[in-house]
């Protein structure tokens, strides 16, 4: 019998600049792929382009990882919950600057 992933916390946000956030953390069966028993997505991205600016995952196969906004995929070293949303939200900050400066 397999257990799915249950929802434990999601929010979608339009911020002041129009891009999207949303933060999404699901409970999963410890397993290979899941260690830690959780499973998440933290996006940034620009609705109008529909491009993401910043993206944190861990869907399997990949595990831990980081999305940038020129696309280039990195291994993301997992610490916490915590520590991965203070990441998530520095990456943010630093996206959405140039975003409002149209740097993008």
């Amino acid at each position: 019998m397999t257990t799915k992933a249950v929802l434990i916390y999601k929010s979608k946000l339009i911020l002041n600049s129009g891009l999207v956030e949303e933060i999404i953390f699901w409970k999963v069966p410890k397993s290979k792929y899941y260690p830690d028993g959780i499973k998440y997505r933290l996006i940034l991205a620009d609705p109008v382009w529909r491009k993401v600016l910043v993206l944190f995952s861990n869907h399997a196969p990949k595990s831990h990882h980081r999305h940038d906004s020129k696309g280039i995929e990195s291994h993301y070293y997992f610490i916490s919950t915590k520590s991965l949303i203070e990441d998530f939200l520095k990456f943010r900050k630093i996206e959405e600057n140039q975003y409002e400066n149209n740097e993008n």
